[in-house]
């Protein structure tokens, strides 16, 4: 009889600590729990998910309402989870305002203070200078003014709250909203900075000299055309980045041509899942073009093929562009290290590549120092220095 009180006295000593740990762990890392309809939100304090919530939860858990309405394919075919707009309004319990400009096919965002943008399919966000994840994009049928769905992406790296997908016993996906993280903080502009187009070119060196070329053993191109700033009249835009070619920079370009990281960093876009443009589609989109002032960015973002994008040190991202085919670990929100291999040369999006043939491999490199590319107010003989003093090393 002593050992069975001892017994039961264990238990219940190991179920009260269980569930005290639980509700303090919960208390002090999540935000908000479930939302099972739009005007209900369950405390936090309810729900010590820690230790509990696959088991003695599981029921309750069965009940809830996923946030994943759907799925849909972008322009870059990743398909991925979509939370409706409303239901971050009652998480959030802030109003969203957003509107939609058909002509550059960009999505406005606003909530309190925080203004983001969402270029269509992009799977890019911004925020001021910031850029982050948003897989997925936004789903909206304009027939329905409360049917916009949002990436998951937008909770997590955009509003900065990590989160967690669980599974009730229906097999139905629930979503956790845990505690605030900070996600490419580092790349807003500090206040009170001039813009990055006054900067000295000696503060750019400065930013830029710790990164490495992205293809070892070559250099800067010699020809002009290839270089930052360089006019793409065909439609109405400028080259906004450096060009690596076979026959201008020193060693042969093909798609065996590994491209490598140039600092570490965190993948933010990769688009493996990337499918060729047709032909008649090009052809008409570069036709929007060429009848606009300058190229939508929406345009740009397709003739850009298949990118990776690394938010690396110092405000710096890279945007690594036209390649063939992207490393299997190079995934959005994993670490990069600097050296490390991320794809493979190729023609995806241009003229090439749209045909199907081996013609005009090469890398196009785009650096940004706090969303601005780093070249913006320099002269060209200026940018081409500037460039070989970093990757003709």
């Amino acid at each position: 009889m002593r050992r069975l009180i001892i017994i039961i006295s264990a238990l219940l000593f190991s179920i009260t600590m269980i569930f005290g740990i639980g509700i303090y762990i919960y208390q002090h890392n999540y935000t908000k729990a479930f939302v099972k309809q739009e005007n209900m939100v369950f405390s936090k304090t309810l729900l010590p998910v820690f230790f509990s919530e696959n088991i003695i939860f599981s029921n309750i858990m069965s009940d809830m309402e996923s946030y994943n309405i759907q799925a849909t394919n972008s322009t870059n075919l990743q398909s991925e989870e979509l939370v409706p707009l409303k239901y971050i309004e009652t998480l959030f319990k802030t109003p969203i305002n957003w509107q939609f400009d058909n002509e550059n096919q960009q999505y406005d965002i606003q909530i309190g203070q925080r203004k983001f943008q969402y270029i269509i399919g992009m799977n890019i966000g911004r925020e001021g200078n910031r850029f982050f994840p948003m897989q997925g994009g936004i789903h909206n049928d304009f027939s329905n003014s409360e049917s916009l769905a949002i990436s998951v992406d937008f909770i997590k790296y955009g509003l900065g709250y990590d989160t967690k997908t669980v599974f009730s016993n229906n097999g139905t996906k629930q979503l956790l909203v845990l505690d605030k993280q900070q996600f490419g903080e580092e790349q807003q502009h500090p206040l009170g900075e001039e813009s990055v187009s006054n900067w000295e070119i000696d503060r750019r060196y400065n930013y830029l000299k710790h990164l490495i070329n992205p293809i070892p053993g070559s250099h800067v191109s010699t020809k002009a055309s290839q270089w930052p700033g360089a006019p793409r009249t065909y439609r109405n835009g400028t080259h906004e980045g450096l060009d690596f070619y076979s026959y201008t920079s020193g060693i042969t370009v093909d798609k065996n041509t590994a491209i490598i990281s140039m600092d570490d960093g965190i993948i933010i876009r990769a688009d493996h899942k990337y499918r060729e443009l047709e032909a008649q589609y090009r052809n008409e989109i570069l036709d929007i073009a060429s009848k606009r002032n300058i190229t939508p960015e929406y345009i740009l973002d397709m003739l850009r093929g298949r990118s990776v994008w690394i938010q690396h040190t110092n405000g710096i991202i890279a945007r690594y562009i036209h390649l063939n085919s992207i490393d299997e670990d190079i995934i959005v929100g994993k670490q990069v290290s600097k050296g490390q291999v991320i794809g493979m040369a190729g023609n995806s999006g241009t003229n090439e590549g749209v045909i199907g043939n081996n013609g005009g491999v090469h890398l196009h490199l785009d650096i940004l120092i706090y969303g601005q590319l780093f070249w913006e107010g320099l002269t060209t003989e200026n940018i081409v220095l500037l460039l070989k003093d970093i990757f003709n090393k």
